[in-house]
């Protein structure tokens, strides 16, 4: 699997290193992705952001807040 994915975030194509990712928060009927450089709102919906973000490298705390797994092994 890729560490990283491609969006169209307020008209322009971002990428999106999921290591730089710091938290996911969704609102109503988008995503915004926080990460160290800036904050994207990618224009796909929840579900689908949900089926691009790799499930074992976030934990959802609640229905709208994700943050990046804590894995010892990578100090990440």
């Amino acid at each position: 699997m890729l560490n990283f994915f491609f969006i169209i975030s307020h008209g322009k194509f971002a990428r999106i290193d999921l290591a730089n990712i710091t938290h996911l928060i969704q609102e109503k009927d988008h995503t915004k992705i926080y990460t160290t450089t800036g904050i994207y709102t990618p224009s796909v919906s929840n579900r689908k952001i949900k089926e691009l973000l790799p499930n074992d490298q976030l934990t959802w705390i609640n229905k709208t807040t994700a943050v990046p797994c804590v894995n010892p092994n990578n100090n990440r």
